[in-house]
């Protein structure tokens, strides 16, 4: 683990040696997107489903349900369903850590605004807004999914 250029991690604990080295990670499927995880990390988020509303609840409305709606047994109270991430999305956030640790990604203001816009939702709406490790979503996951950024 302290020697691979990046860790792929799904929602482990696994994550706390490789943070214990001050070393990047891509988390995928994250689920309670209260934390940003840590400086240097890049992270995508499970979506949720609100099965009534037919339709994916934006980052504000996740937020404001903390963390119950990726425990199953708020699930069905919540009448909400996880999407996981797709591979598309996995290997656009695994390119984008690579490319980041090569020293050639380009960033654009707009793509720093997204970060931001959801910096800020989390501030506003988590009942954790203190614990903002300084973890990056993926770019390109911002960029897909703008319109739950409210």
């Amino acid at each position: 683990m302290k020697n691979c250029k990046f860790a792929f991690i799904g929602n482990t604990g696994i994550v706390w040696f490789r943070w214990l080295f001050n070393l990047p990670n891509v988390h995928c499927d994250v689920y309670d997107i209260r934390y940003t995880q840590m400086t240097g990390d890049i992270f995508i988020f499970q979506k949720v489903w609100m099965k009534n509303e037919n339709r994916v609840a934006t980052v504000s409305e996740m937020l404001k349900m903390r963390s119950e709606y990726s425990d199953e047994r708020h699930q069905g109270r919540l009448g909400v369903e996880l999407i996981k991430n797709t591979a598309d999305e996995i290997l656009a956030a695994c390119n984008e850590m690579n490319s980041r640790i090569d020293g050639t990604w380009i960033t654009t203001p707009q793509d720093e605004e997204l970060q931001q816009k959801y910096v800020d939702l989390v501030i506003k709406y988590s009942d954790q807004p203190t614990w903002r490790g300084g973890g990056r979503v993926g770019t390109q996951f911002l960029r897909d999914n703008q319109d739950l950024l409210r």
